[in-house]
């Protein structure tokens, strides 16, 4: 079930990832970080133009702890 679940989801991701890049929306400050930690590479760049063609690769792991059940 843990994988079931895990593939559902980051198949769910991906598909919020395109719509944040299509709307050109950086919603998880990775251009913040780049212009941080990577200035060359930052002022080499057109963010609007280079941020939506990035690939930004998913990857949910899932963890059923308890079923919710009470006793």
């Amino acid at each position: 079930m843990n994988k079931e679940i895990s593939e559902m989801m980051t198949k769910k991701a991906e598909k919020v990832i395109e719509k944040i890049q299509a709307a050109n929306c950086d919603y998880f400050g990775i251009g913040r970080k780049l212009a941080s930690y990577y200035p060359e590479a930052w002022n080499k760049m057109n963010w609007e133009e280079d941020y939506k063609e990035i690939k930004i690769i998913p990857e949910i792991e899932v963890e059923v702890v308890d079923t919710g059940l009470l006793d």
